[in-house]
């Protein structure tokens, strides 16, 4: 007589992860910018009045879902980049697709799953699985000013948001007033900014300078107060300096060419 094998219940059964094996990737119509501190800021093209805010490891996987994947596979890859917390990674894969799910950034993908990774390396002063935050047009300029992420980068330059458009004017005396210097770091400002204020030579402007010329350019930190400058919005400056110096020269030209004749 066989000897019959005692079955394990049901309740006592691991639970197998259904999504492990399902393939993903990006949303379609999303454009992002990953920034220094490693968080991404997500807008999609249809809609720029909402933007989103990844951090951690939602983060760290999201330009990876350029390609299609699969949680097995970012497990894989990423548990290789920090084997300290493979276990941990094991587990907040699925966690951070499930926030990305749940916000509609991802989409199923209809492709091979893709083998080849573009993130080489990772590290976080503190290992968290992340966040998917959300931010309207109000709340993403404060958010922007402590981040170095700015607006226009995606979606402030369309028309359709802006009311009391006025050309800028005095550009070129503006930016003649302004000193570009190489510095580096003091030995507070990069005990304040960790690893991300190294030692080298680096190349700016004086914010109390941008701060007297174009005072909407520049913001002070709540808790230090501490200056910051908006580089990209200077942009607008540049742009019309260039203009004032070329009418400048068509002017001299043409009363070279009347001296001539």
């Amino acid at each position: 007589m066989k000897k019959k094998t005692k079955s394990t219940p049901k309740s006592e059964q691991p639970a197998k992860d259904n999504h492990s094996k399902d393939l993903v990737r990006q949303a379609e119509g999303y454009i992002s910018r990953v920034n220094q501190d490693g968080t991404v800021i997500l807008m999609h093209l249809s809609d720029v009045s909402n933007f989103f805010k990844l951090t951690k490891l939602v983060a760290a996987i999201w330009p990876e879902l350029r390609q299609v994947r699969s949680a097995d596979g970012l497990v894989a890859h990423f548990s290789k980049l920090m084997p300290k917390q493979a276990s941990q990674i094991a587990k907040d894969i699925p966690k951070a697709l499930e926030l990305l799910e749940k916000n509609g950034l991802l989409e199923e993908g209809d492709e091979k799953e893709s083998k080849n990774f573009d993130t080489t390396s990772l590290s976080m002063e503190k290992y968290e699985v992340g966040t998917v935050q959300i931010f309207d047009l109000d709340k993403i300029e404060t958010e922007v000013l402590n981040e170095s992420i700015y607006l226009d980068v995606f979606a402030g330059s369309d028309l359709r948001l802006k009311t009391d458009v006025k050309r800028v004017e005095g550009a070129l005396e503006k930016i003649q007033a302004l000193e570009g210097v190489h510095y580096k770091w003091s030995k507070k400002a990069r005990k304040a900014g960790g690893k991300k204020a190294g030692k080298g030579m680096r190349t700016g402007l004086i914010a109390q300078q941008v701060l007297e010329q174009m005072p909407e350019l520049v913001r002070a930190d709540e808790k230090t107060g501490v200056l910051a400058v908006n580089y990209t919005k200077m942009n607008a400056y540049l742009v019309e300096a260039v203009k004032e110096l070329s009418a400048r020269v068509e002017e001299l030209e043409r009363r070279l060419e009347k001296s001539g004749k």
